[in-house]
């Protein structure tokens, strides 16, 4: 059986790994951070069952209204 130090190096091995091969296939990639607000949105038009706030999809305009709107629709056929 493996020590403690020798099962963490084996795993830090392994992440460098793969991000050494990320890297190497998306050389230009940077991460940016969404809002919460912008990842509800998605979640959202995805059919995700997350909790989303009328006002954010009014504030967003209309096809983001919309979507929550069908969604919202959708919630009060299923509750009759």
């Amino acid at each position: 059986m493996r020590s403690l130090q020798e099962r963490k190096q084996y795993y830090t091995e392994q992440a460098k790994t793969i991000k050494d091969n990320f890297q190497a296939n998306h050389p230009d990639y940077v991460y940016t951070r969404r809002s919460s607000k912008k990842r509800a949105l998605v979640d959202v038009e995805a059919g995700s069952s997350k909790k989303f706030k009328g006002s954010d999809a009014v504030s967003e305009g209309p096809r983001y209204f919309l979507s929550f709107f069908l969604l919202s629709f959708h919630l009060y056929e299923v509750a009759d």
